[in-house]
């Protein structure tokens, strides 16, 4: 991806950290549409960004969404940095936190409705940060 797009890249991914943040009771359909979404956007990441998050691609993570395996298609694109998730019983809000200790980066994101959105809001913000870090934004 050529350097110019960088900012273009980083709006698509804030809007997918919008709609993680604004899915108050989304159906286990829309929570697959926006890991979907991260996932292409992932595919089309800005080289620093994957040599930390890796895209599991297409072939990988469309079965297991049709499976409703969402945390376990965010768990492959985060192999290569730390995790930390967190979610109550039946209520309350799940917490997610990114680290990448090489960049000093750490990106935390809550959602009151899934797991899965609280990691994937905090991969985007992630993603964004390694950007920041390496100093290409």
């Amino acid at each position: 991806m050529n350097e110019a797009n960088y900012p273009s890249w980083c709006e698509e991914i804030d809007d997918v950290v919008i709609q993680c943040d604004e899915a108050l009771r989304p159906a286990p359909e829309d929570v697959q549409i926006i890991i979907r979404q991260f996932c292409r956007l992932l595919g089309n990441a800005p080289g620093t960004v994957k040599d930390f998050l890796e895209d599991p691609g297409r072939d990988i993570y469309e079965p297991l969404l049709s499976q409703d395996a969402c945390e376990k298609v965010l768990l492959l694109t985060c192999e290569r940095v730390g995790i930390m998730v967190s979610r109550p019983g039946s209520s309350g809000i799940s917490m997610a936190t990114v680290a990448i200790g090489e960049l000093d980066v750490e990106c935390s994101f809550s959602s009151k409705s899934s797991l899965a959105l609280a990691l994937t809001g905090a991969l985007c913000l992630s993603a964004i940060s390694i950007l920041n870090k390496r100093g290409q934004l």
